[in-house]
């Protein structure tokens, strides 16, 4: 929470990702320190921003209370997210379907997609995963996943994913170099 804190402040700072654990009301992030709960955050954590927690239930009442805190949107799990690992004898690798299915939101948010775009990828994702293991253990929890996976907020929120540095020349080299760290 100590580190948490100033970087979601930071203006500079358009995104929230994280795998982690949560709860209805809490995103703790993956070494259980509490991140954001409901009533404990400042609202300028969340202010313009856009978040997404591949974690358990946060998307049922932490994400609308991200929102009507002034985040742009939230993409999360109403329930927990539960996958399955890899099952060795199958030639596709299950877990992975988990993770790159979820992995989409992210990607599209960084690619400039707007949220709506890049939760209907996510959710194109989560059936093609599914698709390709019909019938199994798998196949089930994926659309476990998909059909708790939800977006609040602005649909046409996007992100800008790079910083951009203005230089000035001339400048002495040290400068430069301290300038680019």
């Amino acid at each position: 929470r100590a580190n948490f804190a100033p970087a979601a402040k930071n203006p500079l700072t358009t995104y929230i990702g994280g795998v982690g654990h949560g709860n209805y009301d809490v995103y703790t992030g993956h070494w259980g320190d509490v991140l954001l709960k409901i009533g404990q955050y400042d609202a300028a954590e969340v202010k313009g921003k856009v978040l997404h927690f591949l974690s358990c239930r946060t998307g049922r009442d932490l994400g609308p209370d991200v929102v009507g805190n002034g985040g742009r949107a939230y993409a999360g799990y109403t329930e927990n997210f539960t996958f399955v690992w890899d099952n060795a004898a199958t030639p596709i690798d299950e877990f992975l379907l988990f993770v790159k299915a979820d992995a989409t939101f992210d990607l599209q948010m960084a690619a400039g997609t707007p949220a709506g775009t890049a939760y209907s990828a996510t959710i194109q994702a989560f059936n093609a995963a599914i698709a390709q293991v019909p019938n199994t253990a798998a196949a089930t929890w994926l659309t476990y996943d998909r059909d708790h996976f939800k977006l609040h907020g602005s649909s046409a929120a996007t992100i800008v994913p790079f910083r951009w540095i203005k230089v000035c020349l001339p400048i002495r080299r040290l400068e430069a170099e301290a300038a680019l760290l």
